[in-house]
Order: structure tokens, then C-alpha cells, then sequence
């Protein structure tokens, strides 16, 4: 999956309050390009993640 060329919300956190606050605008507007940015491990080898 690519990146969009424009979005309308940039979220720069990946934590729990990140993963929040990303979801709400998206929820309440299904027509807005919402992207969250992410940096640090991917967490992809513990399982707990």
C-alpha cells in the first residue's frame, strides 16, 4: 500500500493516544484522509503487540 499524495489530518504518533486520536476524525468523517505516522520498532516480534 502506497501514500497518498495529499491528506487532510497528519497524526505524528503511534502509541495508544495516537492510534485515538487518529480514529476519531476518521470515524466522524468517512471522507477524510486521515494518515498516522509512526516512528521507533515496528513491534512485529512481540507477540504482546
Amino acid at each position: 500500500m502506497g501514500h497518498p499524495e495529499e491528506v487532510d489530518v497528519i497524526v505524528c504518533s503511534g502509541g495508544p493516544a495516537g492510534c485515538a486520536t487518529t480514529g476519531c476524525p476518521a470515524y466522524a468523517n468517512l471522507n477524510l484522509r486521515v494518515m498516522l505516522i509512526k516512528g521507533g520498532a515496528s513491534g512485529c516480534d512481540n507477540h504482546w503487540v
